[in-house]
């Protein structure tokens, strides 16, 4: 790790001054250093519907689906804002309540004409779950104090 700190820390200098380093060795393993950044790093992390099944029996889906949960919340609550959905003060979000709404939402979709796609990332449908089953339905519901 310090080696790699020492590679980067390097790179400033021969932006700013255009020179080649002495040692060539070393920005040979600043490229592949960064080219394995790039490699390894994730570009996508949705989750569609046909990997559900399979990772729903994970540990780390419930890790996922709860942050996913949370962050859908976190993005309701703004006092500028009506709010996505409306739930009770005595709502807990926890790994298994969100599972419980996407497992019901999947049922309802697939029963639709059209059935539900496999490509459908089943964040939206967490979304979709939340709104269906905690709807602003009285006027003071909809405002965030």
């Amino acid at each position: 790790m310090k080696r790699a700190l020492l590679l980067i820390g390097m790179l400033p200098s021969l932006l700013r001054t255009g020179k080649a380093p002495v040692n060539k060795k070393r920005i040979e393993r600043l490229a592949v250093f960064l080219l394995c950044l790039l490699v390894s790093s994730q570009t996508w992390s949705q989750l569609l519907v046909k990997d559900y099944p399979h990772a729903k029996s994970s540990d780390w889906f419930k890790t996922y689906i709860r942050g996913v949960g949370i962050g859908i919340n976190v993005a309701s609550i703004r006092p500028d804002r009506l709010a996505l959905y409306c739930p009770p003060l005595t709502f807990t979000p926890d790994a298994n309540e969100f599972i419980a709404i996407l497992d019901r939402e999947i049922i309802d979709e697939t029963m639709k004409p059209g059935g539900l796609k496999d490509d459908t990332p089943i964040e939206l449908l967490l979304l979709r779950g939340l709104l269906q089953k905690f709807p602003c339905n009285k006027p003071h519901d909809t405002i965030i104090r």
